[in-house]
């Protein structure tokens, strides 16, 4: 169910995507510099199934990076690879996330964006340790400091998504783009 409504959003991304990339014959303005920016960042991380009893739910142990290449001032594609562990080392993911991005309110010092990206999720040291396909959708905040940016972001994700014990979380991050 969730899922339907995952590749919905990534649908709708995707049209946002193609629909914002500059044409040079019809581009007007002044020629923009499209970069490729670094971002590291903590994540902490909440999962939402209700059969998880005498276990964490939150964990606060994580940490990512992230690669995102503009395509234009609104769209690019991210690559996002994190790491957490909510109570041992049975209840550990690195999921890699590939996907779009799209820039809703962008000024000099503050951008505000939707992203989302689907790759495989690495679960490690449990009975079926392996990697499993999963996805990840959210909004995030970016708060200009100097050269800099601060991250802001809260996710959606899902891990072993096609598995019948996957799970879903919250992901919160708060990092730096370089």
């Amino acid at each position: 169910m969730i899922l339907k409504q995952v590749l919905k959003i990534l649908f709708l991304f995707f049209i946002c995507l193609f629909h914002n990339c500059d044409l040079k014959a019809q581009q007007n303005e002044i020629e923009y510099r499209l970069e490729t920016k670094w971002s590291v960042f903590w994540n902490s991380s909440y999962r939402l199934e209700s059969n998880v009893l005498n276990k964490n739910k939150f964990t606060a142990k994580g940490i990512g990076i992230k690669l995102l290449k503009e395509l234009s001032r609104s769209s690019g594609i991210e690559i996002k690879l994190s790491y957490r562990n909510w109570s041992d080392f049975r209840e550990t993911i690195i999921p890699l996330t590939i996907g779009p991005s799209f820039t809703f309110f962008s000024n000099q010092n503050n951008a505000f964006m939707l992203r989302g990206g689907v790759g495989p999720h690495g679960i490690l040291g449990n009975d079926y340790a392996g990697f499993f396909a999963g996805f990840e959708i959210g909004p995030e905040a970016h708060l200009k400091l100097g050269n800099n940016a601060l991250i802001i972001a809260l996710t959606l994700a899902q891990s072993s998504s096609f598995h019948p014990s996957s799970f879903e979380y919250l992901d919160m991050n708060l990092g730096i783009r370089f």
